[in-house]
Parts: structure tokens; C-alpha cells; sequence
């Protein structure tokens, strides 16, 4: 399990052949999951337990971590994720386990007087719900994704990006970390002097102050840069496993915004680094 930074540039699912059991509708079927548009959701066709699978046609991937973004589960809802090391989902390498699709809020986290016991941490989350499973590098050619979400209030379970890779670690965290909510609504006076807003949509900016980069990843975080520019969306997070809101909030899909980053020496005789990761929600 991580405890600092994980970044992930390459989607490896956005390779893959995707299938569902059972079938999904077919205007909203699997394959949307690998495309980053939050629009292009995969919906089943009712509320039984869902899988979606997915292989690389003997191409195997080195994969650790799995996430699910952007989806409609509610309390109570499980996952569980499998991989396998053959084509046909049968010699199994790793196994999730049926679990919750994300944490119940703890005591600390609840609104007490207003919110019940059993309330979700992302009930207050403006909908951008992700479950996430972190586990030991495996080499897999295929995986299966069951959700079971029988009770959704919508009559159907939903997600918009799937997403596993081979993450990085820092080997030192950050020195700073900022995250802040922005807002594209547009706003003007009105002649009476009122303030209107012609309401946007709100999405999480981040930037991380790297200022302890080993020489050791100097050459795979230039590799990440290139490869993903400002075009791939890139998993990234803070407090991974760390559960909670904290998780919660520093969690996401993002790209690189503004200047890509600098990877500055600033002593090389301790072999260190300094960057600045600086990241838009997508």
C-alpha cells in the first residue's frame, strides 16, 4: 500500500477489450469507460450485479492500483476487482474481494444533528464519487470489475472512466501541497448593483511543491511528462489509502495545466531534484 504521492500517466484499460455481463445498454455500452469525456458514461440496463471485463489480447500490463471514477454507487454498494494472468479470466493473480465501493463517513466526518450514521463520505461531494484498490504489482492480460448496487435510487449503476496502471511513488512527499475548488461561473452587475451569476460547473485544482526529488526517478517523471503533455489524463494522489475526506479530497483525474513541469538539480551531490507538479481536474 502507498503512503506518499502516486502518479499515474498511462491508462492501461484504454488499451483493452471491454465486455459486460450482462450487456449494458447498447448507446452507453463498456468501451465508454476509456473515454476521458465525462459524458460518455457505461450504464447497465437494471440494478443487478454487474461485471465489466476487460483483456489486452496477450499483451500483458504491469498494473497496481485499479480505480473507478466518476460513478452513481451509493451506500452500501460493493466492488471487487480481479486479475488474472491469461486471457480467458480463469488463473486469477489478484483478488479484491467483495468490499464497499467507498468509506462510510467517519465519526469525525459527520455533520452530527444533520447527517444520519451510515452516511457516505462523498454525500456532500457534488457527485464525483471514485473507488479505489491498491495492491502488489501483478502482470495481468485480463480483469473483471463486479459492482453490485441492487437498491440505486436511479434504477441502474453507472461509471464514466475506469482506470488501472503502474503507478509511481514519491519517495518524499511533497513540501507543500495546495487544492482548491474553482468555478467557471461568469458574473456580472445588474443595473440595480445586484451580483448575478450565470452558473459553471465547479472542478478541484491542485499543485505540489516537489522540492526532494531522488535522483533514481529522475528519468521515469521525464518519461511521464513527455508522455502525457497536457493531453492524458493522469491519476494522481495524495493520502492514498488513507480513507476518509482527507483521502476524498486529494484524490482525482486530472491533467497537467499552466507550464509543464521543471525537473530542476538543486544539489546534485545528495542526488536530489526539485519539480512542481501543478494539475486541473478533468
Amino acid at each position: 500500500m502507498p503512503t506518499n504521492l502516486v502518479l499515474c500517466v498511462k491508462n492501461a484499460v484504454d488499451a483493452a477489450t471491454m465486455s459486460a455481463s450482462p450487456t449494458m445498454l447498447s448507446t452507453m455500452p463498456p468501451s465508454n469507460v476509456q473515454i476521458p469525456a465525462r459524458g460518455r458514461v457505461a450504464r447497465s440496463s437494471g440494478t443487478a450485479a454487474q461485471q465489466i471485463n476487460f483483456t489486452w489480447a496477450g499483451q500483458g500490463y504491469y498494473l497496481n492500483f485499479l480505480t473507478l471514477m466518476r460513478h452513481n454507487l451509493e451506500s452500501g454498494a460493493t466492488w471487487r476487482v480481479q486479475l488474472f494472468s491469461d486471457l480467458a479470466w480463469t488463473t486469477q493473480i489478484y483478488d479484491s474481494g467483495t468490499v464497499a465501493a467507498y468509506d462510510y463517513a467517519t465519526l469525525g466526518d459527520l455533520d452530527f444533528g444533520v447527517d444520519p450514521l451510515g452516511s457516505g463520505v462523498f454525500d456532500s461531494f457534488l457527485g464525483q464519487k471514485f473507488s479505489v484498490v491498491y495492491f502488489t504489482r501483478v502482470l495481468a492480460l485480463s480483469g473483471r470489475v463486479t459492482i453490485t448496487d441492487v437498491g440505486n435510487s436511479a434504477g441502474y449503476v453507472e461509471a464514466s472512466r475506469l482506470f488501472a496502471g503502474d503507478y509511481a511513488e514519491l519517495l518524499f512527499n511533497p513540501s507543500s501541497a495546495s487544492m482548491a475548488w474553482e468555478d467557471n461561473t461568469e458574473q456580472s452587475r445588474a443595473a440595480g448593483g445586484s451580483l448575478r451569476s450565470d452558473a459553471g460547473v465547479a472542478y478541484r485544482k491542485m499543485g505540489f511543491a516537489v522540492d526532494f526529488l531522488d535522483a533514481s526517478q529522475r528519468a521515469q517523471f521525464a518519461d511521464m511528462y513527455r508522455y502525457a503533455g497536457k493531453r492524458q489524463d493522469v491519476f494522481v494522489s495524495l493520502y492514498p489509502g488513507a480513507g476518509g475526506e482527507k483521502e476524498r479530497d486529494y484524490t482525482m483525474l486530472a491533467k497537467f495545466a499552466g507550464a509543464m513541469p521543471d525537473l530542476v538539480v538543486t544539489a546534485d551531490k545528495f542526488g536530489l531534484l526539485r519539480t512542481q507538479l501543478n494539475l486541473e481536474e478533468t
